[in-house]
């Protein structure tokens, strides 16, 4: 058992062992969505955990890139970083037909949330 003090109000909260990784779960692996109580005077709260979400596998991110988005290269070398990066490409529906002004945008370490270079051109000439 556990007890905090809990000055009046609305508290809203999940039960965790320590991470996200480690949450409670509905049986089966669902989701269980956040508790919430309002203190008015002193309260006892009693929680039945089903599960924790780490006893599943995990699941796969989906991704949430457009049919418009192509993969043009997964290996494309940058000499001057002597690495290399992925390449993608996100073509609007009627890029055949229209000229569209072309953002560049150059992300090192993108999946880390590191700066982005940004540049611009005209059209693209496909």
């Amino acid at each position: 058992m556990y007890n905090f003090v809990a000055a009046l109000g609305n508290y809203e909260y999940k039960i965790t062992r320590g991470g996200w990784d480690k949450a409670e779960c509905k049986k089966g692996g669902g989701n269980v969505e956040n508790h919430s109580f309002k203190a008015v005077a002193d309260t006892i709260i009693s929680l039945d955990i089903e599960e924790w979400n780490d006893g599943f596998p995990a699941k796969p991110k989906e991704s949430t890139a457009s049919k418009n988005v192509h993969i043009v290269d997964t290996d494309f070398f940058i000499t001057q970083l002597k690495r290399t990066r992925w390449v993608w490409i996100y073509l609007p529906e009627n890029y055949k037909t229209y000229h569209y002004p072309v953002l560049y945008r150059a992300a090192p370490n993108y999946h880390a949330g590191t700066a982005h270079i940004l540049f611009y051109r005209h059209s693209l000439v496909m």
